[in-house]
């Protein structure tokens, strides 16, 4: 993976930043049930739009979660 990385960061640097596809293009998400039935639909409007974690959990009929936002990671346990 470390290599795949690598040589991707060198062919940009190489040959320059090019865009690929249509960059106007939105994402979305989407729950879909067997069936299939479209649990939930969203629609990105901008690139910054996107469903909250919590509102695609609860149309997949999982358990909610509560993200906490640290300003850094926690340092690394001790190894015995």
């Amino acid at each position: 993976m470390v290599a795949g990385t690598l040589k991707s960061t060198w062919r940009a640097m190489k040959g320059g930043f090019t865009l690929q596809g249509n960059v106007n293009q939105q994402g979305g998400a989407f729950v879909i049930a067997p069936g299939p039935q479209v649990l939930f639909a969203h629609h990105d409007a901008d690139p910054y739009d996107h469903a909250e974690i919590n509102t695609l959990l609860a149309a997949a009929g999982c358990k909610q979660h509560t993200f906490v936002k640290t300003a850094k990671a926690p340092p690394p346990e001790e190894s015995s």
